[in-house]
């Protein structure tokens, strides 16, 4: 037998205080939709597992340890069994110092404390389940956002119609990866799924409103199909280099394209969920294993920190230089060179969950995908902790913003190669 419980509760902070996820910082002056820690803990003879999804930018590694510590002293289960991830909406909390937005100790402890009260609740609606997995394929609302130029230059976000643009360096994952949990008699209890693409729509100007962006609108249409009471949890794939602008200008951009994206996931996956089989009891089989690694990081260097000494202050200064000067600083202040990061691997049956860090490109997931020994596969990013960019090892070389040396990014070349080559060593582990 297997069990199943999930739920849902509000994490939405307070007006008035920051909205991280641009260059400068916001202040919250409404509420677009509400946003929540969701969580589901799984269980058979032998093993728990506990998966939380929780609306916000980030969720740093020593929060993650509080969030594990408490789930182990209520429940028993291992740490290591226990994935804590981030949606990665640029419309949520102040979870940490990031740019010019400051970390809020007080909103975190509320996160903290919700996350507590949402794992009550999943334990008191633990039930015997059915279970199954399935992919399905959504290609028209994310795109691959490097770009090679014809000049022979490289850049983020080339804009759209952008005669210059030579191609897109790579490709999207175009993956739906579904977990459909149904009780004993087929009632649906909830989704997981899994896409890759970056939860930024509201766009620089906007948004001043917290909001849980295109999977809060999933889960609107989700509810409206399925049920009122059915949980949706998203777990954003490897969205590092992918986004929602299509530069060619066919898939149009407008007020509300959030609800768009989310109303074209859901389609698919109901669709993809309806034609699940469940899986058999006994070939349910629940795992997981961690690896603490210690992954170089990079300082700027001598003339970058003389620069940013330097730099004239006047109203002519760009907000990248400001910005640039502040994050050099504060990395040379803080004088580290490496630190620990955490991978996870998580089974369910025939599913395999590789969780990361960081916002990983897209060919690291790719690779874990080609690569893999399992059936169904998800990639779970900004999960366990909040490491910046995990770039290619040509990134750096070729820049753009994924590539800029930040306090919030700043493993070495070669990171994201080293860490995927240890989740499918991971993955070997528990198939």
């Amino acid at each position: 037998m297997i069990t199943c419980g999930m739920s849902e509760i509000v994490i939405t902070p307070p007006l008035n205080t920051s909205i991280p996820g641009q260059l400068q910082d916001r202040k919250a002056v409404g509420i677009r939709d509400d946003l929540y820690a969701k969580v589901m803990i799984l269980e058979t003879s032998e093993t728990k597992l506990c998966i939380i999804a929780l609306d916000c930018i980030g969720f740093y590694k020593e929060d993650v340890s509080k969030v594990r510590d408490m789930i182990f002293a209520k429940t028993g289960i291992p740490k290591e069994n226990i994935l804590v991830a981030a949606t990665h909406t640029h419309t949520g909390g102040a979870i940490g110092d990031l740019y010019q937005s400051p970390r809020d100790d007080n909103y975190v402890s509320y996160i903290i404390n919700r996350i507590e009260k949402a794992v009550d609740e999943t334990l008191e609606r633990r039930q015997p389940v059915q279970l199954g997995f399935g992919v399905g394929t959504v290609n028209n609302i994310s795109f691959y956002r490097r770009f090679k130029m014809k000049d022979g230059s490289f850049t983020t976000n080339a804009g759209i119609n952008n005669p210059n643009i030579e191609r897109p360096l790579g490709e999207i994952d175009s993956d739906v990866v579904v977990i459909r949990i149904d009780d004993t008699k087929g009632n649906p209890i909830g989704v997981v799924t899994n896409f890759a693409c970056h939860l930024d729509t509201m766009g620089a100007d906007g948004n001043t409103k917290f909001s849980a962006d295109y999977p809060g609108a999933l889960s609107t249409e989700i509810k409206s199909k399925l049920g009122p009471n059915v949980i949706s949890i998203f777990l954003n794939g490897a969205c590092g280099n992918i986004n929602h602008v299509d530069v060619t200008g066919e898939m149009k951009i407008a007020p509300g394209h959030y609800m768009k994206m989310g109303r074209i996931l859901a389609d698919e996956v109901i669709k993809t969920r309806k034609n699940i089989e469940y899986m058999r009891v006994n070939d349910i089989t629940l795992n997981a294993i961690n690896e603490d690694i210690t992954a170089q990081t990079l300082l700027p260097k001598e003339e970058d920190i003389q620069w940013a000494k330097n730099l004239p202050i006047s109203e002519e200064t760009s907000a990248w230089d400001m910005l640039m000067s502040q994050e050099y600083l504060k990395l040379d202040k803080q004088g580290i060179t490496s630190r620990n990061i955490e991978i996870q691997a998580l089974r369910i049956g025939d599913l395999f969950i590789g969780a990361f860090p960081g916002e990983l490109f897209v060919e690291f997931g790719a690779t874990v995908k080609s690569n893999s020994l399992f059936k169904y596969n998800m990639i779970s990013t900004l999960s366990n902790g909040c490491e910046g960019y995990i770039t290619t090892k040509e990134t750096p070389q070729q820049g753009g913003y994924e590539a800029r040396l930040t306090a919030y990014t700043n493993l070495a070349p070669g990171t994201g190669e080293m860490l995927t080559e240890k989740m499918l060593g991971l993955m070997k582990k528990i198939y």
